[in-house]
């Protein structure tokens, strides 16, 4: 162990604590060097911020979502205010994603759905009404006929059935809305399906 010239204990080349201060003082004097170095060389940075981004994404996603939770109101907040100042943005992103993910607008509307009934939510993916479409062989559960379909709840969430894909099958937009919420047994029912 050494001791620097101000009596700290380090075994390092230069005492970490007084750097430290160095470094604080000097910043504390050139305020505004980071900034005019990164404008000055601002295409090495962004290559060097994108080759950190593309290695360390979950590092990244991870730090964010803490950030999110430790600041939450904050980010609520903020969003809030950029999507007040660029409503026809927002709405054109919201409509594009939409577009794209149409699977995840259904599952949300049936997850809000749930939640204003009070019923238990059970969280399902995209994934898996793929793959009881495929088990459906994309025909509706109740006609059998090959239509667009639509998500159903077997046992419907107004008589207490959850929002699960356990009590999920496909159906046409016909027996859907003619089903309305009645009880009645699919003709096809996949395994996950609970009986009722």
């Amino acid at each position: 162990m050494k001791t620097c010239r101000n009596g700290h204990a380090h075994s390092q080349r230069r005492c970490p604590e007084c750097q430290r201060e160095y470094n604080k003082k000097w910043y504390s004097e050139h305020p505004d060097y980071h900034s005019k170095w990164r404008a000055e060389h601002r295409e090495t940075t962004r290559a060097a911020d994108k080759r950190w981004r593309a290695s360390n994404r979950e590092d990244k996603r991870r730090h964010k979502r803490l950030y999110y939770w430790r600041h939450r109101d904050a980010c609520l907040d903020k969003a809030h205010q950029w999507h007040v100042k660029n409503r026809e943005r927002s709405n054109e992103r919201k409509n594009a994603w939409q577009r794209a993910h149409p699977l995840n607008r259904l599952i949300r509307e049936h997850r809000r759905r749930a939640r204003k009934a009070s019923v238990p939510v059970v969280p399902y993916t995209p994934e898996q009404l793929t793959r009881i479409e495929m088990f459906q062989r994309g025909c509706c559960a109740y006609c059998l006929r090959r239509r667009t379909l639509t998500i159903d709840h077997v046992r419907p969430i107004s008589l207490g059935g959850h929002n699960a894909v356990y009590n999920i099958v496909l159906a046409c937009q016909s027996c859907n809305s003619t089903k309305r919420d009645k009880l009645h047994q699919p003709q096809i029912q996949h395994p996950l399906l609970a009986p009722t």
